[in-house]
Parts: structure tokens; sequence; C-alpha cells
């Protein structure tokens, strides 16, 4: 078979270039969206905080709690029993009003679109 060829590294003159005319790591994409907001349908302040985001036009997955089970899974990675419960990149930040507070500190800007 044939020997694979050496990569020969760039030269450093072309490599900031080079860099910058790579595309942005798709994995975050790849794996739906950043934000997850866990709902109640009739929830007042779900509605509001899918607002927001829709508002903001932040991607996001949204799980409504309609069973034991869901409620128990929310519970679990958010530790409030608490409507809505918004996560970012799995983490939970909170319900509607840290959901707010991060938006005031623009801590949301980067989750939106274009």
């Amino acid at each position: 078979g044939r020997q694979p060829r050496p990569v020969s590294p760039a030269p450093a003159a072309s490599s900031p270039i080079a860099a910058a005319q790579l595309p942005p790591p798709a994995v975050a994409e790849a794996q739906g969206p950043r934000v997850e907001i866990a709902v109640l349908n009739g929830c007042p302040w779900c509605a509001r905080a899918l607002r927001l985001l829709r508002t903001l036009s932040i991607p996001h997955r949204v799980i409504v709690v309609d069973s034991d089970a869901v409620s128990a899974e929310i519970h679990q990675r958010s530790g409030s029993t608490t409507l809505p419960q918004v996560f970012v990149d799995g983490e939970p930040i909170g319900g509607y009003d840290a959901l707010v507070e991060s938006h005031a500190r623009h801590e949301l800007e980067p989750l939106r679109l274009g």
C-alpha cells in the first residue's frame, strides 16, 4: 500500500490567516440548541420565559413536564421543583427571574442567532 505523506507544518506567517478561515466548530449545533427550557402547560412564567427566548432569537429545546418521570428528571437536573427551569449547555441557570437577570447582564448574547 501507499505510505501517507507527512504533513508539513504551515509557515508561521500564514497560520493566523489559515486559522481565521476555518469554520467554527459545529459541535453545539450538531447536539441541538444550547438552551433547554422545562415548562408546564398553562404556566404564565413559562410562557414569559419562552416569549423572551423567542424575542431574543435564542434557539431552544422545550421540555414539556407532562409526567412525574419528566418532573423528577428536571428536579434532579436543576435541584429545583419550580418551573420554568432553564439550562444552558446542560447547566441549570434557574427560572424566569434568572433568565431575565442573565439577559440584563448580557450573558444571553452569545446564544442568539445572527
